[in-house]
């Protein structure tokens, strides 16, 4: 990082503030760009370790993955 002007130092920052801590793999670019270069970021990484869970589980059922689960485009209504 030393070896780069001004003007590339500003364009490696810009990119590294654009990127998004809190989903997906970018929040695992951002923190290897902060840890390992010193960028900026836009906001802090709170426990990279930590799981990473959606809001909302679906729920698999067995009659979705047997044959009769493309019978119907409905809901499956468990019969």
């Amino acid at each position: 990082m030393d070896a780069l002007n001004p003007f590339e130092r500003a364009m490696v920052e810009k990119w590294s503030q654009a990127l998004d801590v809190d989903s997906g793999f970018e929040r695992f670019t951002a923190w290897v760009a902060d840890a390992a270069f010193g960028l900026p970021l836009s906001e802090e990484i709170d426990g990279i370790r930590a799981f990473d869970l959606p809001e909302r589980i679906g729920v698999m059922t067995l009659r979705s993955m047997s044959p009769y689960r493309e019978e119907e485009a409905g809901l499956d209504d468990g019969t």
